[in-house]
């Protein structure tokens, strides 16, 4: 199994994602944080998520957010999100989302996730199945 401590992820900020203040609107940058979490499924798990979803039919909604921004975010800058997986349990696993500047290297924001395991059909919960707690082992990032 390959090992990394980060899943890395890069979005540039677009002219729409920004408010009056000029700055990102907050609930765009957990929309970022989920396009990085889609692509880790791609990548490292060698599914997409969409067909995690709808063939397989196995979901991960999100149960519980916490966030602290640090830095403004603002119209142009590109930014690497980096994904890890601090802990996986027997139906939900927490995910770590740390938003950097590429430019600066600063980081801008510390996004926490708790998602759960659920079939989609009965929407109740499940448990992880075995190749993606393999997939979430590949980033063990601290908390």
């Amino acid at each position: 199994m390959e090992l990394m401590t980060e899943y890395h992820g890069s979005v540039k900020i677009r002219f729409g994602d920004v408010d009056n203040a000029g700055i990102v609107y907050f609930p765009r940058i957990l929309d970022y944080c989920h396009r990085v979490f889609e692509d880790f499924f791609q990548d490292l798990a060698g599914i997409s998520y969409d067909r995690l979803i709808n063939t397989r039919r196995v979901g991960f909604p999100t149960v519980h957010i916490s966030a602290d921004f640090k830095r403004k975010m603002k119209y142009g800058d590109e930014l690497d999100i980096r994904l890890s997986v601090t802990r996986t349990g027997n139906s939900s696993a927490d995910f770590r989302y740390r938003i950097f500047s590429k430019a600066s290297g600063e980081e801008l924001a510390d996004v926490k996730l708790t998602v759960a395991a659920v079939d989609m059909d009965a929407f109740k919960a499940v448990r992880v199945p075995e190749d993606l707690r393999a997939a979430f082992a590949k980033v063990p990032g601290g908390a």
